[in-house]
């Protein structure tokens, strides 16, 4: 949506005082993992790539839609290895369901990825993604627990 509002503004103020602070806790809908929320993350994924692509060549570049898309694939594996580890009612049917997604955003990435630069850390994760999908969610489990060990 903001890519969409950027794209059709003539001109931008910054105020430095926050119109709403938003605060993130673990029950909140956000956080939790459900079919329908899955749904909405995709839709958003796909609807910000829409908006660049539509204004190639005016605002963004193809290289500019390219990065998206591989940053949406990556997104969108991320939020499938959180869903690994949370306990959830709908966990089964989202995972499916973010396979399919990924999926078709790896037919995308495939398909151009002569035009895109992927970070050792991205080629590591497409890799055992497609490989190894059981020591992604092992190397994820165990990067979190690291990071919560370290925040404390």
């Amino acid at each position: 949506m903001t890519f969409e509002i950027y794209s059709k503004v003539k001109n931008i103020y910054i105020l430095e005082e926050p119109l709403l602070i938003h605060r993130i806790h673990n029950e909140s809908i956000s956080n939790t993992l459900t079919v329908n929320n899955t749904k909405d993350f995709y839709f958003a994924i796909n609807l910000v790539e829409k908006i660049i692509k539509e204004n190639i060549p005016n605002i963004y570049s193809n290289e500019q839609y390219l990065f998206k898309c591989k940053k949406g694939m990556f997104e969108l594996i991320l939020y499938y290895l959180k869903c690994n580890m949370m306990k959830q009612n709908e966990k089964e049917e989202v995972n499916v369901l973010l396979k399919e997604y990924i999926s078709e955003k790896m037919k995308l990435v495939n398909e151009n990825k002569e035009y895109i630069k992927f970070t050792l850390k991205e080629k590591i994760i497409f890799f055992l993604y497609n490989n190894c999908l059981w020591l992604l969610n092992i190397i994820y489990i165990v990067h979190k627990k690291i990071k919560n060990i370290i925040k404390y």
